[in-house]
């Protein structure tokens, strides 16, 4: 029993000196160098949270950002702290949302904010996703009324058959509606507008200090453990 004690105390000494090591490489900007050693963490100990969540870091940094998803989602899975959950669903809004994925941007951030409700950072990313998935939905209907029109123009030209419009599935413009939507996190899009309004009206101030140097771009992602 006491080898076996041993034998664990000593891998996560290892795990730990491997975290120490990535983390400064990532605080030099060595991104690469700090990926290769949480991998080297998590070949250890897999269910680290540490080497999990660290990694996404790593890889988000690198711009790899589908691959960071995985180990952040991971790493908000493994974990039952809740501040250490927290930070894995923001960081995953944040690579979601760097795929130009608002669906999953969106679910993650509301997940982040059911943990800490007074996190203005992910309240105003989510706020922005909302907006960027918005304007998305436009432009799509934008793109479907004018692709109808000149399909009508078409079909209304004289000495043209007027053949019906194709049913059953068969229609490849799908059209797009603003609906309410409720997703995983059991939070809804007027639930998550009610929780943004503090920043529209009594935390104007704060709210204007989350903008970065980007102009309105989403801010922090939160650093290596």
């Amino acid at each position: 029993m006491l080898l076996i004690a041993f034998a664990s105390c000593h891998a996560k000494a290892q795990v730990n000196s491997l975290l120490k090591e990535g983390n400064r490489s990532y605080n030099k900007q060595k991104y690469d160098a700090a990926e290769k050693s949480y991998s080297d963490a998590l070949n250890k100990e897999p269910d680290s949270y540490g080497a999990n969540f660290n990694k996404g870091d790593a890889l988000f940094k690198q711009g790899k950002y589908k691959e960071a998803t995985g180990y952040f989602d991971r790493a908000a899975g493994l974990e039952k702290d809740r501040a250490k959950q927290e930070q894995g669903y923001y960081n995953l809004g944040n690579s979601y949302l760097k795929q130009d994925d608002y669906a999953s941007s969106i679910n993650a951030y509301k997940k982040a904010l059911k943990i800490n409700p007074d996190d203005l950072h992910a309240k105003y990313n989510l706020s922005y996703a909302i907006a960027k998935r918005n304007n998305k939905q436009r432009q799509q209907q934008k793109q479907q009324t004018a692709q109808n029109k000149s399909n009508s123009d078409q079909q209304n030209k004289p000495g043209q058959n007027n053949q019906p419009s194709p049913q059953n599935g068969q229609n490849q413009n799908p059209q797009y509606k603003n609906t309410p939507s409720h997703d995983q996190s059991g939070m809804s899009d007027a639930e998550a507008e009610q929780i943004l309004s503090a920043i529209n009206n009594n935390e104007e101030k704060i709210r204007q200090r989350l903008f970065d140097s980007r102009k309105g771009a989403p801010y922090r992602t939160d650093k290596p453990w």
